[in-house]
């Protein structure tokens, strides 16, 4: 056992098998202990902390940490000059880190709680959970990620594993490969999300999202601000956007309900459904299915103008103020009363215009 405190000067401490405790340290401390425990609490310098099957407890360091552990365990909090730390098959659990952030894991699992500085984290075979995060963001990560009521610019880039993101104050840029599932909750920035073969739910985005995905299951409940999707086959389903919605699709469903703000829809796929809760008033709105059928819902109050035409099937229009073609092609008219916009609707398949209760059922979430 070795205990030192109130020391003035930089200490060193090195052995195997040891139980370090160390206090009221007024200068820089570096500790290098094989298998053993090392507390180290109100250290006024720089701590630097390497061992193998170590169990290291931080608490009150003055400067920066950098730590390098194999085994064991580090809990460190209070933490005014940053941390770094390479950790093989360890435990970290760290709370109330000012400055920056740099991890290296491999193996073990992350906790941090409280970061004031920005993050840079590159986790494998490791699972993270970093929460009240308040700087820049950047994770690469493949076992799993969970981030959580923090704010600033995040960018998480995951091979695997569950990606969530909740209460999130800040932009969100988000990368998955195959088999990657996301599910992201109430982000207050825009959100960015990139990928193939992925499986995503998001719920109440404030601040616009850009998705561009292939082979994917996309779903958006809650979308405030003009958005924007681009999907390669898959399924896409967005219910409750407020602001407009533009969506590329190639070989895929697409499905959009409960919608207040206008849609501009280019798909080619088997099947185009959109359902507005409200009908824009003032901007236009198309849909166009190359490929195959198109059902459009529409509610009141308000109204808009109606153009619709199938190319080789019929336009079944259940809505009054409508008027057919002698050869059931095309559909044409007003829908309710007042509002200058317009809807016009283009499909290879057939067209159904219908009317719509004020409330849609949302998509179900796909990324559990």
């Amino acid at each position: 056992r070795v205990s030192a405190s109130g020391l003035r000067s930089p200490l060193s401490v090195r052995g195997s098998g040891l139980d370090a405790d160390l206090r009221g340290i007024a200068d820089r401390v570096a500790v290098t202990i094989r298998g053993g425990k090392a507390a180290l609490s109100s250290v006024s310098g720089d701590v630097e902390i390497y061992g193998t099957d170590l169990a290291v407890a931080l608490a009150g360091v003055g400067g920066a940490v950098r730590a390098g552990l194999e085994g064991g365990s580090l809990e460190a909090r209070e933490i005014a000059g940053g941390l770094d730390a390479a950790l093989t098959g360890s435990t970290l659990v760290a709370s109330q880190i000012s400055g920056s952030l740099v991890l290296r894991a491999r193996g073990g699992t992350a906790a941090v709680e409280g970061l004031a500085g920005d993050a840079t984290v590159e986790m494998e075979g490791a699972p993270l959970k970093l929460i009240q995060a308040k700087g820049e963001i950047e994770v690469v990560a493949d076992a799993g990620v969970d981030l959580r009521e923090g704010g600033g610019a995040a960018r998480i880039d995951a091979s695997a594993g569950l990606v969530q993101v909740s209460g999130y104050e800040g932009s969100l840029e988000i990368r998955g490969a195959r088999d990657t599932r996301f599910l992201v909750t109430t982000v207050a920035g825009p959100v960015r999300l990139d990928g193939q073969g992925l499986r995503a739910a998001f719920r109440q985005l404030r601040g616009g999202a850009e998705i561009r995905v292939a082979d994917s299951t996309v779903t958006v409940d809650g979308l405030e601000g003009d958005s924007f999707v681009d999907a390669e086959g898959g399924t896409l389903a967005v219910s409750r956007s407020a602001d407009r919605l533009t969506v590329r699709s190639r070989g895929g469903d697409v499905r959009l309900h409960g919608l207040r703000g206008p849609v501009d829809v280019d798909a080619d796929g088997p099947r185009v459904q959109v359902a507005w809760a409200a009908v824009p008033q003032v901007e236009d709105s198309s849909v166009r299915n190359g490929s195959g059928p198109v059902e459009i819902g529409l509610a009141g109050p308000g109204g808009c103008g109606v153009e619709a035409r199938s190319r080789s099937g019929k336009v079944r229009a259940a809505l009054p103020g409508l008027a057919t073609s002698d050869d059931g092609r095309e559909v044409s008219g007003r829908f309710g009363t007042g509002g200058g916009a317009s809807i016009r609707v283009e499909a290879e398949g057939d067209v159904v215009l219908r009317g719509v209760g004020p409330k849609e059922r949302p998509p179900d979430a796909t990324a559990r």
